[in-house]
C-alpha cells in the first residue's frame, strides 16, 4: 500500500536530513515541517493513550531537544542524529501502519476527552466554591 503524498513528503524530508553529508544546526530548520505535522496528527494520542500515536508525538517532541546538543557537546554534533533516527523510524512506523483509523483522532475519543476535561473543571470549580 502506497503512502499518501503528504506522508511520503514528510518521510523524504526526514530521510534527506538524516543522510545529509553536512548537517549543521541551521539545516535542522527544515525538520520543522515534519515535526509540526506529526505533532498535529498525534498530540491527541497522549490524552487517549493510543500507543503508536504516543510514540510518534514523543519522538516529534524529542526533535525540539536535538539542537540543545550543540550547547552540551559542541564538538560532537553527530549526536543529533540519534533523536533524528528515532523520529525517522517512528515516522516510518506510523506511515507504514496507516491501514486503520487512529482511535486517538476519532470524534468519539475526542468527545470523551472533552467530557472528562469538563468534569474535572467542574469538580475544581465546585471545590473552589466550597473553600
Amino acid at each position: 500500500m502506497d503512502a499518501p503524498s503528504g506522508d511520503a513528503f514528510l518521510t523524504a524530508i526526514t530521510a534527506s536530513t538524516l543522510v545529509s553529508y553536512y548537517l549543521l544546526i541551521h539545516d535542522l530548520s527544515i525538520m520543522l515541517v515534519p515535526v509540526a505535522v506529526s505533532l498535529d496528527r498525534n498530540i491527541a494520542a497522549e490524552a487517549t493513550g493510543y500507543q503508536p500515536g504516543c510514540l510518534m508525538a514523543r519522538a516529534a517532541a524529542l526533535m525540539f531537544v536535538a539542537p540543545v546538543c550543540e550547547s552540551f557537546v559542541p564538538l560532537h554534533f553527530y549526536i543529533v542524529a540519534l533523536p533524528l533516527c528515532i523520529f525517522f523510524f517512528a515516522l516510518l512506523r506510523s506511515v507504514g501502519g496507516n491501514t486503520g483509523t487512529n482511535p486517538a483522532l476519532t470524534g468519539e475519543a475526542l468527545n470523551n476527552f472533552e467530557y472528562l476535561r469538563a468534569q474535572k473543571n467542574q469538580a475544581n470549580h465546585t471545590e473552589l466554591l466550597q473553600k
